[in-house]
């Protein structure tokens, strides 16, 4: 492919009269980051870039100021008859993004950048989909497709061929094999078969469609002679080939290893990195290759790294480690490894960090709007229990229902209870109130307020409480398990009656106001302690969301640590990323103090990092006994609708019996309306 046919031909021009002020109108119209500057016969003299027009700008010179001082002269171009390999070695060779392209007048025809090439490399693999099919039509052998039903979704010539060829009994001998696959899926079939008219090797795997069983497909190959095994092993050889081929193809360095970890496949890429022949890396240990990445936590717990930095051969690179996994058997590992044009990448995730500044800006201006500082944007990880957590959030933040935010200190019970405000049709404040830290002699004015003169010393003009404060909004009461007995009583009063009176005053004020309550301790104790009322916690407990430590959520780690790091870059600290041998011990480690615990650490770290990347040396020595022990998950039959149905059910049950059956008391400690009532007891049948 040549690059006349991807290059940008519609393009201003630039002379030396050329001001700054035109240049910076020119480029706002120009898709490109440089524009060619010609002489009077059209030449190419220079060009201009953004940055070096940037900086005249910030050299505060007046924009009726020339661009002459400013073009850069030495200038790498393309002539109009280069291919995009050329164009790409090019561009590569001289460490640059774009480049004028000339014709024989030396006169700019187009310009060319590394999107272009993309574009490009777009093409080519679209053209090579293509070749592919064609070379599945024409395998030496009978290629079908079925589905659950046996309906044969595709097939290539042969199969058209030896289905017309066989008969009835034959091809009924063919699905006696393979008909197991439709019920089940099963491990791959391979099964010789001998016919009355010829002996044929049946093969038969599992069709998946997003991971799910969909069918099977079926190849036939002809066994009848000698001939037909030599063509086999020919096949195979030439499959092997082509697969060699389009790892050679690939840009960085790709390494396949089989189950024991040993290497059976490297690209060119990989022996360039390695500055060795392809025999000598074959065969080879690759923790040997690579002893600094955590191909243990990829084999043994299946741990997916993307993209995370790690210095190799005394590069800057970025890995990629996944394991290659079939009937829940991991047969291996593919390791990429990016060490070539990474300056073009981190452009390009450059813009992607912009974007994603916008959308955070968008979301603190909605949070603003709201009163808090987190949304469940905020929340990192797409592990299931933080996931199963977060929709659950979601869900109780739709009605006024009271929440029982559960967990560990340091899980993250504040970000909760922020998103379900935000996420809430509450219009008025988001109030916290942390119940460990005001006196017990001064809780019951902070909740309540009080009326002027109520108590020696009180302000004149009294002062209004938290739940006043909240109303129409949320009231967030953190470390309830600290709460005294006494102011125990006195909400539970309010929760049931809907109402309170400031300190001193007779008044009663409507309560209008989501009630969030959060604790790392445990109630169920403390009411058999008896420092826990019983009935507050069945109040607070209509809607109990359990936030998981970070010990059951370690793949969550590397989305988390994004997270904090970029909080961290906002603070002023000089933060580039974490390199991959300090990840995988981030990952290793059992984080009895959860997500704040890993906060510290990684702002330690920030604090000693020299050049800005988080390495292994920079983190605190994990003890042997802190390192995780990966449990398997445990899966519940039940849905997350079920189980809220059930609770609910449970609640209005509760809630009839304590009230004697009288359903207006019930209505009114639930806050609910009759109608909604007697639907919710017809639907669970009370």
């Amino acid at each position: 492919m040549f690059i006349r046919e991807f290059m940008v031909e519609d393009f201003p021009f630039l002379t030396r009269e050329t001001t700054l002020q035109q240049a910076i109108h020119l480029f706002l119209e120009a898709p490109a980051n440089m524009l060619p500057v010609v002489n009077e016969a059209q030449e190419l003299i220079g060009i201009l870039t953004r940055n070096r027009l940037l900086r005249a700008i910030n050299e505060q010179l007046p924009l009726s100021h020339r661009i002459e001082a400013f073009i850069k002269r030495d200038v790498v171009y393309l002539e109009d008859d280069a291919t995009i390999e050329e164009a790409k070695e090019a561009l590569m060779n001289n460490n640059v993004g774009h480049a004028p392209i000339l014709n024989a007048a030396y006169q700019p025809i187009g310009l060319l950048s590394t999107a272009q090439i993309l574009t490009a490399y777009d093409h080519l693999y679209e053209r090579l989909e293509n070749q592919w099919r064609l070379v599945i039509e024409h395998l030496p052998f009978a290629l079908a497709t079925f589905d659950l039903n046996k309906t044969i979704l595709s097939q290539n010539k042969n199969a058209k061929k030896l289905y017309k060829e066989l008969s009835e009994a034959e091809r009924e001998a063919i699905f006696s094999i393979t008909d197991n696959m439709l019920r089940e899926e099963l491990a791959p079939i391979r099964q010789k078969l001998t016919l009355p008219s010829r002996t044929l090797l049946v093969q038969c795997f599992p069709l998946k469609r997003r991971e799910q069983h969909i069918g099977m497909v079926i190849v036939v190959e002809d066994w009848t002679n000698l001939e037909t095994l030599t063509n086999e092993l020919k096949l195979s050889k030439e499959w092997q080939a082509k697969l060699q081929s389009i790892m050679a193809l690939a840009y960085d360095a790709l390494i396949l290893t089989d189950e024991q970890g040993r290497i059976t496949m490297v690209n060119n890429g990989s022996c360039e990195l390695f500055h060795t022949e392809q025999q000598r890396l074959l065969e080879q240990p690759i923790r040997s290759l690579l002893p600094d990445l955590d191909f243990a936590g990829v084999f043994d717990k299946g741990l997916h790294y993307i993209n995370t930095p790690a210095t190799i051969q005394g590069m800057q690179c970025l890995v990629t480690l996944m394991p290659l996994d079939t009937q829940q058997q991991t047969l291996g590992i593919i390791c990429k490894i990016t060490y070539r044009g990474l300056k073009q990448l981190q452009s390009a995730l450059k813009r992607v960090n912009d974007l994603e500044k916008q959308v955070t800006k968008y979301e603190s201006e909605i949070q603003s709007i709201k009163g808090t500082k987190y949304s469940f944007a905020s929340i990192a990880g797409t592990s299931d229990v933080i996931t199963q957590a977060i929709q659950e959030a979601q869900a109780v933040a739709k009605s006024r229902s009271t929440v029982l935010l559960r967990g560990e200190s340091g899980t993250g019970k504040e970000l909760f209870a922020h998103g379900i405000h935000v996420a809430s049709a509450q219009t008025g404040h988001f109030v916290e109130v942390n119940c460990a830290a005001i006196p017990k002699e001064l809780m019951e004015s902070e909740f309540f307020g009080y009326e002027d003169g109520a108590f020696t010393g009180a302000k004149r003009g009294g002062q209004k409480g938290k739940f006043e404060i909240a109303q129409n909004g949320t009231l967030f009461l953190d470390e309830i398990g600290d709460m005294s007995l006494d102011l125990q009583a006195k909400l539970l009063r309010v929760l049931q009656e809907k109402e309170f009176s400031p300190v001193g005053s007779a008044k009663k004020v409507m309560l209008q106001t989501k009630i969030i309550a959060a604790t790392n301790r445990n109630l169920e104790q403390m009411i058999a302690e008896g420092t826990f009322r019983q009935d507050l916690y069945y109040r607070l407990n209509i809607m109990q969301i359990q936030i998981p430590p970070l010990r059951d959520r370690l793949d969550d780690i590397p989305a988390i640590v994004e997270t904090i790091l970029k909080g961290l870059a906002a603070d002023g600290f000089y933060v580039q990323g974490i390199m991959q041998n300090a990840l995988s011990a981030l990952m290793q480690y059992t984080w009895p103090g959860n997500v704040r615990e890993l906060h510290n650490v990684l702002e330690r770290a920030a604090n000693l990092a020299v050049d800005g990347w988080i390495t292994r040396e920079t983190l605190p020595l994990f003890s042997s006994e802190q390192i995780t022990v990966v449990q398997p998950r445990i899966t519940h039959d039940k849905s997350m609708a079920s189980i809220l149905a059930d609770k609910e059910r449970q609640l209005i049950v509760e809630a009839l019996a304590r009230n004697g059956g009288n359903k207006s008391k019930t209505c009114k400690e639930l806050g609910y309306s009759r109608t909604w009532l007697y639907n919710k007891m017809n639907e669970y049948q009370i």
